[in-house]
């Protein structure tokens, strides 16, 4: 019996491996932009950029004040110190990624831009600046106090905006996220569907190589009934004939007139052709348990032949073994591959001997 199974196997297992990989790269692919997003947004601080300028300004103000009041160079020096601050908060941080971040958050108004350009024009001033002039002190307060309104404003948009970004970035991680379960879950419905399958086709195995069985345990039996009948029968039969053969020989050693002797000796001859054929029922019987073997000896043909008849027994061996050589004999296949021809010893082609086994060939 044919089995099936393995090609759609192999076809269902190559499938589960293929949607397994496509579920890893999906779920890594979703993780690591979900990663990329996070990393952006902790890189990427504005917020905290915005804030940092709004209180370096409170500080250089605060400076400003206590030089006001003190009138010394100490002040004087600590205010230039965080004037120098404040510039670079302004100036480097808004250069680069994150200075386009800023710039981004500050189209149409231009706070940045103008807190720049007032810190340029500031920086002369300031540097000249002497402990006691109080009057340019108060004005640089008042001019600031413009800003640090303006700069308030571009931290609460920035903080609008930082808020806005991090929510998208939650959408998507709880999208992906959502994606991801979602196809894991189809994988693993995949999976127990191929594990069904999978299981089925094994039932399947399982049942058709019982039946296998079944069918061999019964060829068995019947080949071995068959054997033993035909052993039986043999034997059977050959008591009763030899009960017929011994009569005629005593009969053929009585004087008996030509005639009559040559029917005594045709009967003789048809009962020992019995007798072989019963052999050659036990030879087939030796033939299927592997036990059958051929003992060659020379033999002279013509006088096997017995007069001008066909030593025909060779070509019927041969013709039974090419019957039954699909049996379990594997030596039969050889022997009908090496068929002899049929000779005739009157025939000039006979020759004068030949290796072949006494009892098979005298059977015409």
């Amino acid at each position: 019996m044919n089995l099936t199974g393995g090609r759609p196997q192999r076809a269902l297992g190559i499938g589960l491996m293929l949607v397994m990989a496509a579920v890893a790269v999906i779920g890594y692919s979703s993780i690591r932009r979900d990663v990329q997003n996070l990393k952006d947004i902790s890189q990427d601080n504005i917020l905290w950029t915005a804030s940092q300028m709004e209180v370096e300004l409170l500080r250089f103000k605060l400076s400003l004040a206590r030089l006001a009041l003190e009138n010394t160079q100490e002040a004087l020096d600590e205010a230039r110190e965080r004037f120098d601050i404040l510039w670079s908060r302004v100036f480097l941080m808004g250069a680069g990624h994150v200075g386009d971040l800023i710039a981004n958050y500050d189209q149409g108004h231009g706070s940045i831009p103008a807190f720049q350009q007032y810190l340029r024009e500031i920086d002369p001033v300031f540097a000249t600046l002497r402990p006691d002039d109080i009057p340019a002190m108060r004005t640089l307060l008042r001019e600031l106090d413009a800003f640090q309104d303006d700069l308030r404003l571009y931290t609460l948009r920035v903080v609008r905006g930082d808020t806005a970004a991090a929510a998208q970035v939650r959408d998507r991680i709880q999208l992906s996220s959502q994606l991801t379960t979602a196809v894991s879950l189809a994988a693993m419905l995949l999976s127990a569907l191929g594990l069904l399958l999978l299981l089925n086709d094994n039932r399947r195995q399982r049942q058709l190589a019982r039946l296998n069985q079944r069918i061999a345990e019964e060829a068995e039996l019947s080949s071995r009934a068959k054997s033993r009948f035909l052993t039986m029968m043999s034997h059977e039969l050959r008591n009763p004939l030899n009960g017929v053969l011994g009569p005629l020989a005593l009969l053929g050693q009585s004087d008996l007139p030509p005639r009559h002797q040559r029917l005594v000796e045709q009967a003789q001859i048809s009962g020992r052709s019995i007798v072989q054929m019963l052999a050659g029922l036990l030879d087939y019987g030796e033939m299927q348990d592997g036990r059958f073997r051929l003992r060659d000896e020379p033999l002279r043909l013509k006088r096997a032949g017995q007069g001008d008849q066909p030593i025909g027994a060779l070509t019927r061996a041969s013709d039974t073994f090419t019957q039954v050589r699909k049996t379990r004999c594997p030596f039969l296949s050889r022997c009908a591959a090496d068929r002899p021809p049929c000779w005739r010893p009157s025939s000039p082609a006979a020759p004068a001997s030949k290796a072949a086994t006494p009892t098979r060939s005298a059977t015409c």
